[in-house]
């Protein structure tokens, strides 16, 4: 009769241990699971970050070859447009992989459209200036391509929003676990 109380309390034993068990691994998955969400969102706001940054680098630069009297200067600013167009692309294709839904894939796909566009009429300032045509230059600046670059941050800015919404989601589901 004892050694029955015993395998039975031995046997509660080790079915409570698995159930433990199995609950903190559980707990485990969705602490980990959460974590990751959370270092995918910090990564996300680095190349959103980035994305805002190259973008108003490239206006400003822009702006300080309407300005330039050197025509080796402007070509110089040129280049740097160049480097700041491949930050653009590659933070934008980061963003489109790591894309949380279906509707920030479509604002990414306005923004490239967007900047695409702008990139042809960036280049028209670059060739006007070059063709010593400053007049030109600043009239395209102004009335096409700085709109343009205008759409671009408020789709940026959109894109941020969405972000930011499916951010607080991620924080308050990592919250709610601890």
């Amino acid at each position: 009769n004892f050694i029955h109380f015993l395998v039975i309390g031995y046997s509660l034993v080790i079915i409570l241990v698995a159930i433990s068990s199995g609950i903190f691994f559980n707990y485990e998955s969705k602490i980990a699971n959460a974590f990751e969400n959370h270092q995918e969102n910090t990564a996300y706001q680095s190349n959103l970050d980035a994305l805002f940054n190259a973008a108003t680098q490239r206006s400003i630069l822009m702006v300080r070859m309407i300005n330039a009297k050197d025509p080796f200067e402007i070509d110089a600013l040129h280049m740097d447009m160049f480097r700041y167009e491949q930050i653009v692309i590659q933070n934008l294709s980061t963003l489109r992989e790591n894309a949380f839904a279906p509707s920030q894939i479509d604002i990414i796909e306005d923004a490239g459209e967007i900047m695409t566009r702008n990139r042809r009429f960036q280049e028209t300032v670059y060739s006007l200036l070059m063709d010593d045509q400053k007049d030109a230059a600043l009239k395209q600046l102004v009335d096409v391509t700085l709109p343009l670059q205008k759409q671009v941050i408020s789709t940026l800015n959109r894109l941020e929003a969405d972000y930011q919404a499916a951010s607080q989601r991620s924080e308050a589901n990592f919250a709610a676990i601890l």
